[in-house]
């Protein structure tokens, strides 16, 4: 991959790190492994529960358990990844990092999943050096029936051809009864 520039910034406003912050946490992540912190990485299909299991984990005292912590610069990574794109990916990878860190200022184990990581993972094996890998995935019927139990279905949806894929969305609606929107 071609590298056209260093990129080290967070695109989550939720977490403001400087530069300065991102580009001295490879120290500080390799410190961590060295002194006995842990690593599980995982990526996700919808519904699959990765929620439940990043529960189980938070409610330890030594263990963390965050999912799509940062959601935008994890499905960059994911669409760079997925079309192999000449952009460094060393700020994402730092980003990650360092919340990393933050977990294991919690606790010695942090469970870290994002379903962003599925095309970028073996990258993200090299780099993070997890201690595992976990994969969840389950059946495509199961994970419609659950999006219908939360309601995704009851929104009304802008499409004007039905032979193509559904596209961007910028508002949803609610609606009386989605079936009158299910293709047969």
């Amino acid at each position: 991959m071609r590298k056209i520039g260093k990129l080290c910034l967070s695109w989550d406003s939720r977490h403001k790190y400087t530069a300065d912050e991102l580009d001295r946490v490879d120290d500080e992540y390799e410190r961590g492994l060295q002194n006995g912190k842990t690593l599980i990485l995982g990526t996700l299909v919808a519904r699959s529960g990765t929620m439940w299991l990043c529960d189980i984990f938070d409610a330890h005292q030594n263990a963390t358990g965050v999912t799509e912590r940062f959601f935008e610069a994890e499905s960059f990574y994911r669409y760079v990844c997925f079309y192999n794109l000449p952009i460094d990916t060393s700020g994402i990878i730092k980003l990650i990092k360092k919340g990393i860190v933050e977990d294991w200022k919690r606790g010695d184990v942090a469970l870290v999943y994002s379903p962003y990581f599925s095309h970028g993972i073996l990258d993200l094996r090299k780099e993070l050096k997890p201690k595992k890998i976990i994969v969840a995935v389950n059946d495509p019927k199961f994970t419609v029936q659950s999006l219908y139990n939360k309601g995704l279905f009851k929104h009304y949806y802008v499409r004007d051809n039905p032979h193509l894929a559904l596209g961007y969305q910028s508002a949803l609606t609610y609606v009386k009864n989605w079936k009158q929107f299910a293709q047969k």
